[in-house]
């Protein structure tokens, strides 16, 4: 498992990686597109995470999605949309590190120093 950032980590790092919004995933299991819709602060863990995810999708605020954490460590979550023919609807998320591995980009670590 990935090591946790600090909360001023995992904002440094969601404004360094902005660029990433709109960019196309295509998502193996249904060969789908879908699109980086936000970057955001997320608790650390995966269960946290998908916790998060799921009342994000509910709230549609990260900031009010995270209310519920109360713990030093954080991540950085991408959250995906679907595209599909009825409208966006969030389909999923994941951590930035493994994002940026599925791509073939190397964490820059230097970012959050």
């Amino acid at each position: 498992m990935n090591e946790a950032f600090t909360f001023d980590q995992a904002t440094t790092l969601c404004k360094d990686y902005q660029e990433l919004i709109g960019s196309i995933v295509i998502n193996g299991e249904n060969k789908e597109f879908e699109v980086i819709d936000q970057i955001v602060v997320a608790p650390y863990g995966k269960l946290l995470a998908h916790i998060f995810f799921k009342l994000l999708v509910k709230v549609k605020d990260p900031v009010k999605a995270l209310a519920f954490y109360d713990f030093p460590q954080y991540d950085v979550q991408l959250i995906i949309k679907e595209l599909v023919a009825y409208g966006d609807c969030y389909s999923t998320h994941m951590d930035l590190r493994t994002y940026l591995k599925s791509i073939g980009q190397r964490f820059d670590a230097h970012k959050i120093i």
